[in-house]
């Protein structure tokens, strides 16, 4: 499970610092500077987090850890369907 969570964690990072860099055109008021940077990090850091949380809310649905490691695209969707349906005692 820690390879899981460190590959989650390595990739996520570096792609959302791309995808909140690209972002940064849109803002008017946002400058290059070393600021910027790190408003661009900690988002990044922060969309990482929320990544490891869905994949969490995902293993509790489907009863699984390792659900991503065999990921089966229509066994997921049928196991979270079934989970969200499933009276809660």
């Amino acid at each position: 499970m820690y390879n899981v969570i460190k590959n989650i964690i390595v990739f996520s990072i570096p792609i959302n610092f791309v995808w909140e860099f690209a972002q940064i055109p849109l803002y008017s008021n946002m400058s290059w500077n070393l600021n910027t940077y790190m408003f661009c990090l900690v988002a990044s850091v922060s969309d990482a987090v929320m990544t490891l949380a869905i994949f969490f809310v995902v293993a509790f649905l489907v009863n699984d850890v390792n659900w991503i490691v065999n990921l089966k695209f229509k066994e997921i969707l049928f196991k979270i369907g079934r989970a969200s349906c499933r009276e809660r005692v």
